[in-house]
């Protein structure tokens, strides 16, 4: 028997099973003592049992993840989380950081993608009552920041986000950036807004004066995108099909009359949105022969360059900044005469106009996501590839190891358990060696008698 502490003996094979049972939930080591005691330490070596001291095993709640500590005495609970493998501890936390956070990570990231990008384009529209068009989808406007509140985030470029997670971590001098998900070091800098160029994201100081040495932050960017997504149009009337301006050819400034020449724009279409309300409609654009120049007048103003050269240019896009609205862009083709002219106006209330419809419909070709590389259907797909080949990993481990925990259970059978063949066997080995014994007994008493008949006589 064993003392257990501040409490009676225990059995050692009670004790023997208690450590077996422990052992289902995370790896075990049992090192005996001298005095016959075992010290029992769990993960990569932490003490849960020295001689009669145990230590405490427990979780806390770091946000919204579940964390394992362990305490020993007095002394203030430690982190373990990282060091704890096998079992069931571990199966279950390797599940959670290698598959579930990420998988929902990616799920986020489609959300968040999806709700940016048409967003971006349906405002950009006009509806059926002549309004700007509206936020489709509810999002979240900034990653998550777990920490005390001293940093916050702000989406940079969207297209650019990853299914990471991260942590940034101030040492008295410089912020340093970590990649959770593979482990490695990515930047550091003084200035914590350098941090997460080209990640999608940029981090910012709320209250310089309260961050001390040590301090740390875990950034997820998409976790919370998921659950943020939702549909804000309920009534059709409100889908902004429509866009709220034109271009379309005009009268010669020189003639009065319709332009001689066969220069033309297309219809066009808001590309940004800066602005509630154009001012300074219509906008009108003459072509210059002589300079081959694209003259502007009214409420905008050319993005970029403003040559026309009817050999070289044809089919050329160009962008106007529309006072009080955004960036209007369209193409011009053919070859204009001097004087000829171009106007951009309102579009009159837009009904049977589906070019912002068809630019929302185009998204979903579009290569927005992870880098300017991937479409909306190409982000899912991976995330659904991913998770497929991961459960199938998983199922092939599972098989491994159960072969392994049969052959473990039978090499521990042989030193502990029972055979009862072997045990049937040796009973009859003894039952023999019984009756073997109690025939010298018979023979004994047989040659005791005769003597004795013999002396008798």
């Amino acid at each position: 028997e064993v003392a257990e502490e501040g409490g009676p003996p225990v059995p050692l094979d009670e004790r023997d099973r208690l450590i077996d049972q422990l052992s289902h939930y995370t790896s075990v080591s049992a090192v005996p003592q001298n005095d016959g005691m075992i010290n029992v330490f769990i993960g990569t070596g932490q003490a849960l049992v020295l001689g009669v001291t145990r230590n405490t095993l427990s979780t806390r709640l770091d946000g919204d993840r579940l964390e394992l500590q362990l305490q020993q005495g007095s002394a203030a609970p430690v982190t373990i989380t990282e060091q704890v493998t096998g079992g069931r501890f571990g199966g279950l936390l390797r599940f959670r950081d290698e598959i579930l956070d990420e998988s929902h990570n990616g799920l986020g990231r489609v959300a968040l993608g999806l709700a940016h990008f048409f967003n971006a384009e349906h405002v950009t529209g006009m509806d059926l009552d002549g309004q700007p068009g509206g936020q489709f989808f509810s999002m979240v406007d900034q990653p998550q920041v777990l920490g005390d509140g001293n940093v916050t985030g702000a989406f940079t470029d969207v297209g650019d986000l990853t299914t990471h997670e991260y942590r940034v971590a101030y040492d008295g001098t410089n912020w340093n950036l970590t990649d959770l998900t593979t482990g490695s070091h990515l930047a550091s800098d003084s200035n914590i807004a350098n941090l997460g160029a080209g990640l999608g994201f940029s981090l910012s100081v709320v209250n310089a004066g309260a961050v001390t040495n040590g301090d740390s932050y875990r950034i997820r960017p998409t976790r919370q995108a998921g659950n943020a997504i939702g549909l804000l149009i309920t009534d059709a009337r409100d889908i902004a099909a429509a866009e709220p301006l034109t271009g379309r050819n005009h009268l010669n400034a020189i003639t009065s009359q319709s332009n001689s020449g066969t220069g033309s724009i297309s219809f066009g279409g808001l590309t940004s949105l800066t602005g509630a309300a154009a001012t300074g409609l219509p906008i009108t654009i003459e072509f210059d022969d002589a300079t081959n120049l694209l003259q502007i007048s009214g409420g905008g103003s050319f993005v970029g360059s403003a040559a026309y050269d009817p050999a070289s240019n044809s089919g050329d896009t160009y962008t106007v900044d529309v006072a009080g609205l955004g960036n209007f862009s369209f193409t011009m083709s053919g070859t204009p005469d001097d004087g000829d002219s171009f106007v951009i106006e309102d579009n009159g209330g837009g009904v049977g106009d589906n070019r912002n419809a068809r630019s929302l419909a185009d998204l979903q070709i579009a290569n927005l996501m992870i880098g300017g590389t991937a479409t909306f259907a190409n982000t899912y797909g991976t995330l659904v590839a991913d998770v497929g080949t991961r459960t199938q990993q998983a199922e092939n481990n599972a098989g491994i190891q159960n072969n392994l925990l049969s052959q473990a259970e039978s090499a521990k059978s042989e030193v502990t358990g029972v055979n009862l063949d072997e045990e049937a066997a040796d009973l009859v080995r003894f039952q023999q060696a019984y009756q073997a014994a109690a025939q010298v007994f018979t023979v004994a008493n047989s040659l005791f008698d005769s003597l004795l008949s013999a002396v008798r006589r």
